[in-house]
């Protein structure tokens, strides 16, 4: 019986380290958890961004070697399978679509017929606006190195406007 009740006192210091230990790794956990979600607005951020100029690289692509681009719109290239469904939505009308929660407008250019405008809306996302104008504009048709002064990029509140 002796040896019993010296294991169990035994036993019952090692549960006190075990308990130390685990909220140490608890702690550090948590210290991680923290970390990441104060990264996580950047993060996302980040991510749609990458998916905005992947969609609009996708509209601009299924316009090449139409003919009449003036009547070209979302709608038309949706009804043809020319674009991905992430960007013709439920609705086959690129509304709310973007990854910014806004639309996809595209419409012939009124100063070139063989020029093409597509606007990216952006109603929850208005501060990132002039952010992604610049980031859009080298891949506009002057390929203007950042929004301001570019004849092929325009922005208005909520809304860019690149020509292709």
């Amino acid at each position: 019986m002796t040896t019993f009740s010296t294991a169990k006192k035994r036993n019952n210091k090692q549960l006190g380290a075990l308990s130390l230990e685990a909220m140490m790794i608890t702690g550090g956990i948590i210290v991680g958890l923290m970390f990441i979600m104060s990264k996580g607005p950047a993060l996302m951020y980040k991510i749609n961004t990458v998916k905005f100029t992947s969609q609009a690289s996708e509209i601009v692509q299924a316009t090449q070697g139409r003919a009449n681009l003036a009547t070209l719109t979302i709608p038309k290239l949706c009804a043809r399978d020319a674009l991905n469904e992430s960007i013709c939505g439920t609705t086959n009308d690129g509304r709310g679509t973007n990854p910014f929660g806004g639309d996809w407008i595209l419409s012939g250019n009124a100063a070139s017929p063989t020029l093409i405008d597509l606007t990216a809306t952006l109603p929850n996302d208005q501060s990132k606006v002039l952010d992604l104008a610049d980031l859009m504009a080298p891949t506009t048709r002057a390929g203007c190195t950042e929004a301001t002064g570019c004849s092929t990029i325009k922005t208005t509140a909520s809304s860019i406007v690149m020509t292709y």
